[in-house]
């Protein structure tokens, strides 16, 4: 029996795999233009012919790549919750509580708040694994960080940090100092109405978007982790 010959295909270069993945990224595509990342990454690395970055790379980026995802899927809602309640938000800006009084309206506000909590703590983490990077993975051909993510880390930051911290806000203490009124503390528990009124949220001087400016820094963040990923690829070569 004649020896079968097997033929080993060399490497793809970072380039190449871009250009043999684009028809499989249009329909990751998102309506707003985001690609779910995990499974870019994963497709990435198949048309490689198999071809990951090193254990604790692949590891870091999948795990930044899937909170990016989750975020954007939490974001997603938050826009549909958002599209709900809006013609009735003149009601909210009259009464928060007879607000509320609709069984329906209440439920749908809630959920509202709930999703805008989850999809700022995931891509807070996202944006700041995506920070770290270039030091965490020590690669010789790291991306720098763009500067639409750069510009938004502070912002970010703060609104997380005004959900991690509700409790203390719910007291009415703004600044370690407590609120002079119950109608501030209530003011400040209902941080949700910029998300009606003005579509973004908003924790004393920092805000977002939630429609093109939330977008556009989640596509660059992931354009970024997508470059990290690339590098990684390349130095497992």
């Amino acid at each position: 029996m004649a020896d079968r010959e097997e033929s080993i295909s060399p490497a793809l270069s970072g380039a190449a795999i871009e250009w043999f993945i684009g028809l499989e990224r249009l329909e990751l595509q998102r309506s707003d233009g985001y690609v779910m990342l995990v499974e870019d990454l994963t497709l990435t690395s198949l048309e490689a012919g198999e071809q990951f970055p090193a254990a604790d790379h692949f590891r870091y980026l999948l795990t930044a790549a899937r909170r990016l995802d989750c975020s954007h899927s939490h974001l997603s809602t938050v826009r549909q919750c958002a599209d709900l309640l809006q013609p009735i938000e003149s009601l909210f800006r009259e009464s928060s509580r007879g607000f509320l009084r609709d069984k329906g309206v209440r439920r749908c506000f809630f959920f509202l708040l709930n999703e805008a909590e989850i999809t700022i703590f995931a891509l807070h983490r996202a944006l700041e694994m995506a920070k770290d990077g270039s030091r965490e993975l020590c690669l010789d051909q790291a991306p720098e960080l763009p500067e639409t993510v750069g510009s938004y880390s502070l912002a970010v930051k703060h609104l997380r940090d005004s959900y991690e911290h509700i409790d203390a806000r719910a007291m009415g203490r703004l600044s370690g100092k407590r609120g002079d009124s119950g109608d501030e503390a209530l003011d400040v528990f209902w941080s949700a109405r910029d998300l009606l009124a003005q579509r973004r949220w908003k924790y004393q001087d920092w805000c977002l978007g939630i429609d093109e400016e939330a977008t556009s820094l989640m596509i660059a963040l992931g354009d970024h982790l997508r470059a990290l990923w690339m590098a990684a690829l390349d130095a497992n070569a």
